[in-house]
Order: C-alpha cells, then structure tokens, then sequence
C-alpha cells in the first residue's frame, strides 16, 4: 500500500468540502485506491467493458467510466470510485434516496508523485465533482 500525505490545503477541502459522514471513506480511497496508472487502466477497462457490451448488443454508449482518472506526471486527478463501483453504477442505477449527503465519488482527489522510486502520493486538493469539472472545461476552452 503507497504512503499517503496530505498537503495542508488538501486537509482544508476535505475538512470544509467533505460531509463527515463521507471523511473515513474518501482517507480509505486515497489510502487504498490512489494510483498514477490508474487512468491508463481505467482506459483498458472502459474499452474492455465496452466492446463486451456491444457484442452482445448493448448500447457501447452506456458505458462509460473513462472520466474517472487521468492527469500526466507529476499531476494527476482520480474520482473516489474503484473501477467495480463504476461498472456496477452503469449495469444497475443507484435509486435516489432523497438523501443529500452524497457519496465519496462525488469528490475528486488532485495528487501528485511524492517520488519516482517512492509508490507514495501527496493530496493537492478536494474538490466536488461540479467544481472540479467546471474548472477543467475552462482550463481547456470548454465554456458551458
């Protein structure tokens, strides 16, 4: 398991951003699940479970888990959902609850390497999904 640092920002967005019911489980993901490789997998596993989906004559549109990580060296961004949760999301909807508090993938984490030879991550910052995605249609041209 890679080590795990929290810049002191970082700590600041998950304190004000993050419900405290949802804390634990975000720490848990970025301790558990964080990964500079992860966008490469998500990518292989997307067009894996999408080519399964249209063979057997589903919609391949449907599927789609590829905005779940990404990021070059040394940045990066991943939400806090594993690869399982987003294709059990897609195969079977989640009812809405009426409740408010959210879910850890409504959040995004923004890390970094804290070494080539060290497999550990510093946390940059927390953001909601709305917020996070709002700024990187900006930073590419993308006004909505």
């Amino acid at each position: 398991m890679p080590d795990v640092e929290w810049d002191e920002e970082a700590r600041e967005d998950w304190r004000v951003k993050v419900p405290r019911h949802l804390r634990k489980k975000i720490v848990e993901f970025a301790r558990d699940h964080l990964d500079s490789t992860r966008a490469a997998e998500t990518a292989r596993a997307v067009r894996a479970a999408t080519a399964a989906r249209a063979a057997a004559g589903g919609d391949p549109d449907t599927m789609d888990c590829g905005g779940d990580a990404g990021g070059t060296g040394p940045f990066y961004w991943q939400r806090c959902i594993t690869i399982e949760q987003r294709i059990q999301l897609n195969s079977k909807p989640i009812a809405q609850s009426g409740d408010t508090g959210g879910q850890p993938w409504d959040y995004v984490l923004v890390y970094k390497r804290l070494g080539w030879l060290n497999k550990g991550y510093k946390i940059l910052g927390v953001y909601r999904n709305d917020e996070f995605f709002a700024a990187w249609q900006q930073l590419v041209g993308l006004k909505s």
